[in-house]
Parts: C-alpha cells; structure tokens; sequence
C-alpha cells in the first residue's frame, strides 16, 4: 500500500504507546504558548489523533518513525493586536512524547517547527 507523508501505511509496525485525544491537545497547547506572540489569544480546532510515521531528519538514510500525530488549525493574535488567520500545525507523539512540531506552510510543505531542524 502506498501512502502520503504522514499517513499510517504498516498495519504491523511499533507505533508505541497511544497518546490520548486530551493528552495531545493539552501537550500541544503547551508547546504553542511558548512558540506564539500572544498564546492567551489562541484559538484551535483539532483533529482526532491517529497513526502516523515521520522523519525526524528528512534524508533519505534515516528510517521511519511510527507514532502519533494531532492536527489542527491554529488561530492567535500578531504584535499588533490582530489574528493572523488559522494555521495547521501537526504533533507527533512516541509514547508520550512530543516529538515534532510542524507548520503547513503557504506552498503546502510541512515546516519542521520543534526540535529545531539542524
């Protein structure tokens, strides 16, 4: 079966433990206020969590890793006051742990956010 970035595409693989809907959005909270100008003013909208696998460095020589992931549209407020429109942003999890943070940027790439890419 061939599939997209991101997607669950090994029904047997170790996914490790599953992070749950609650711990996702809260972790993922957590980590956006430490990354946005104003975090009081965010706004989400989440995805449910699901299966996923993701390069940590993205070479061709590095295997996959099989997790977690939560998506969702970001919402907060610029230095100026003003919202700056949703953005999607994928979490990926490896029992419990946040592992990665990225952004979907204006030219559809997904934008390695945290850790930060070398």
């Amino acid at each position: 079966m061939r599939a997209t970035y991101g997607t669950a595409v090994v029904a047997d693989a170790d996914y490790g433990s599953p992070v749950s809907q609650e711990d996702a959005q809260s972790r993922a909270a957590s980590f956006m206020k430490t990354y946005l100008k104003d975090p009081l003013s965010a706004q989400y909208d989440w995805k449910p969590v699901k299966r996923a696998w993701i390069h940590m460095q993205p070479t061709a020589f590095k295997p996959r890793m099989y997790g977690y992931a939560l998506e969702g549209l970001i919402n907060s407020k610029n230095s100026y006051g003003g919202y700056v429109g949703f953005t999607s942003f994928r979490f990926f999890y490896r029992d419990g742990k946040l592992l990665q943070v990225a952004e979907l940027t204006e030219d559809g790439m997904w934008s390695q956010v945290h850790p930060p890419p070398p």
